[in-house]
């Protein structure tokens, strides 16, 4: 069992403020090779000068200061079990888990047109959106063995999460893109999976990561500025946005390969493929991820 316990202070233009921060956490063995763990801390962030107070641009886009934003602060808790198994000639675990994040005063930069003065001009500010809770699970895999006569090693995770806010109003329902009580910019469902295998001195691996469909972003990214007649005639901050989201609104999955060959213990020469079906994708909203990329890396180990 491990605690602690720490407290912080910040203080900016007179204004000061102190909390305490407490820790929790237990490991205890249930059985050979079965581990039940649980934990329980609390987290505190204090807004930073750039959040309450600094405005700048950014291309077309204007970075809005903040100064009546307040510190968040919240909770934390899992609950997990790990437990080592062994199949054949394939040793490994499996780990699940459980776990509560609780935000309160949540801060989150949001876009919107902010008025300044008698002109509304378009940009992002940090604010206060609320109180906040996200709900989720974890399931993760690691395994080696053996193919056949080929060894092999396998990564695999899947997590999933329902972001929400505890108390959901109209004000929020407005500054999102979805009607419907959800977080902005988060993927309710990741997985992750990696397989590597090595035949005499030839070793491939192959990485496949999905990101399910992003359900909100912020609602003045799809809301026509200026709504003209016929769909294909309105006018967008993002242009293409919408479409994009219309046409992945799946998620994506993006697969990287790699194989390397060993020409000894120290030498190994090895081509990385990323990206490899050169599939279009964005992580955040008109941020187009890397298209296909091919890279050749030589290892020297000392």
């Amino acid at each position: 069992m491990s605690k602690g316990t720490l407290s912080e202070f910040n203080q900016i233009e007179g204004i000061q403020e102190s909390r305490p921060v407490f820790r929790l956490g237990a490991n205890y063995q249930i059985a050979e090779y079965t581990y039940l763990r649980a934990s329980w801390g609390q987290g505190y962030r204090f807004p930073t000068i750039a959040e309450k107070y600094i405005s700048t641009r950014v291309s077309a886009l204007t970075i809005l200061p903040n100064p009546d934003l307040r510190s968040e602060h919240g909770w934390s808790s899992e609950i997990g079990i790990k437990q080592g198994v062994r199949i054949s000639n394939w040793l490994g675990y499996v780990d699940l888990s459980g776990f509560i994040n609780a935000y309160f005063d949540m801060m989150e930069f949001t876009f919107d047109f902010y008025d300044i003065g008698n002109i509304a001009i378009p940009g992002f500010k940090s604010l206060n959106i609320g109180n906040t809770r996200i709900v989720g699970a974890e399931f993760s895999v690691f395994g080696e063995g053996k193919i056949g006569n080929i060894p092999t090693n396998i990564i695999a995770g899947y997590t999933y999460i329902d972001p929400k806010f505890q108390d959901f109003d109209s004000l929020q329902n407005a500054s999102s893109s979805a009607d419907y009580n959800v977080l902005k910019y988060r993927f309710r469902h990741t997985v992750k999976f990696d397989i590597e295998s090595t035949f005499k001195q030839l070793r491939v691996g192959v990485d496949v990561n999905y990101f399910s469909f992003m359900e909100a972003v912020d609602a003045a990214f799809v809301d026509p500025v200026i709504d003209l007649p016929g769909d294909d005639n309105d006018i967008y901050i993002i242009p293409g946005l919408q479409h994009y989201r219309d046409t992945h609104d799946g998620g994506d999955a993006v697969i990287d390969m790699r194989v390397a060959w060993l020409f000894n213990d120290k030498n190994e020469l090895a081509v990385i493929c990323n990206n490899m079906l050169n599939r279009p994708y964005m992580l955040r909203p008109a941020i187009m991820e890397p298209t296909r990329n091919l890279m050749l890396r030589y290892v020297v180990k000392l």
